[in-house]
């Protein structure tokens, strides 16, 4: 095994398949792990954490198809395995639901965030497992319309997205180091940034269909403000948002006609950004790292921070006030 990635044997319940049910068309995705424990005992070794129906079911499908892109793009040489991951992370608790990953490089991190507003059901437990963005899985996201009647529930074992009967199988992963340390990594560029652009929806859609292109990899765009017009530009500004790399911003492409709000967040520097597409109850984020040829896996900013500045006393009243949970 490579030194680069761990292995992970995932067990499936069943495999994933699409099936009708009376009026109803259901897609169940199945995932693996877990179990749901009451009173100390275990009761449920393939619980469900999360079941509702989707209030904008072809706008979720599309947020996930591009997550999808996300994890499935790779902007820099890589090993085969990471290429080859297909796999986005699946959480829920605290009322959301979160599905994320990075691409094959680690430069991009994707997140789609589906809030109490986008679905009609119930958060009832805390859980995190993987999902396997195969093909045919692909293939029935986008034949989700909105008319359709779409419900999803998200477990240690499945996730089941509703459709009609075709059948997709989930797969066995790898899971590459850089993916837990990118994950870390990640949250302490975060915590840095700051709101730089908001823009409703007219002006976002204008603006992100502005987005240049044949731009090589290494050459800075900057994204700032003329007669209050928020634009891209090869000149440096005072305060922009700078993107190396731009056409990493070409994997939210398909969505720029549905956004309703676009925010973006930069570091101190502007060198570190997030894009966050607001659909109105569920959001598409994307967060860049300061080049193409960086993943965030190698900065090594969290085991620095801890080095040096962990206070033990500030650990506990931090975990003490989250009681002890995740969020």
């Amino acid at each position: 095994m490579s030194a680069s990635a761990v292995a992970h044997a995932y067990s499936y319940a069943h495999s994933s398949a699409l099936v009708r049910e009376d009026s109803k068309q259901r897609l169940q995705l199945a995932t693996s792990g877990g179990v749901t424990e009451k009173l100390g005992e275990v009761t449920d070794a393939h619980p469900h954490f999360f079941q509702g129906a989707l209030v904008q079911p072809a706008i979720t499908a599309r947020c996930l198809t591009a997550l999808a892109k996300v994890v499935a793009a790779r902007y820099t040489p890589t090993p085969q395995q990471l290429a080859a991951m297909k796999d986005p992370v699946v959480t829920s608790g605290g009322g959301y639901l979160r599905f994320e990953g990075f691409s094959g490089c680690g430069g991009v991190y994707g997140r789609l965030d589906l809030t109490r507003q986008s679905y009609d059901g119930l958060v009832t437990d805390q859980g995190t497992t993987n999902v396997d963005f195969n093909a045919p899985m692909r293939q029935a996201l986008a034949r989700i319309r909105d008319q359709d009647a779409v419900s999803l529930s998200v477990g240690a074992d499945e996730v089941a997205l509703t459709r009609n009967t075709e059948q997709t199988v989930e797969q066995k992963v790898k899971l590459p180091k850089r993916w837990l340390k990118g994950f870390t990594e990640v949250q302490a560029y975060l915590a840095r940034m700051t709101p730089r652009y908001e823009l409703p929806r007219n002006a976002a859609i204008r603006f992100l269909r502005t987005i240049p292109r044949s731009v090589p990899g290494a050459t800075p765009i900057y994204v700032s403000t003329l007669a209050s017009t928020l634009r891209f530009g090869s000149t440096p500004a005072k305060g922009a948002v700078v993107v190396r790399g731009i056409e990493r911003l070409r994997l939210i492409e398909e969505l720029i006609p549905l956004v309703q709000t676009l925010r973006i967040y930069a570091e101190p520097d502007g060198e570190t950004s997030t894009w966050e597409l607001d659909f109105g109850g569920q959001a598409l984020t994307l967060t860049l790292s300061p080049e193409n040829q960086r993943g965030f896996s190698g900065e090594g900013q969290v085991l620095a921070d801890l080095a040096t500045r962990l206070d033990p006393e500030v650990l506990d009243r931090t975990q003490r006030s989250l009681q002890w949970q995740s969020s």
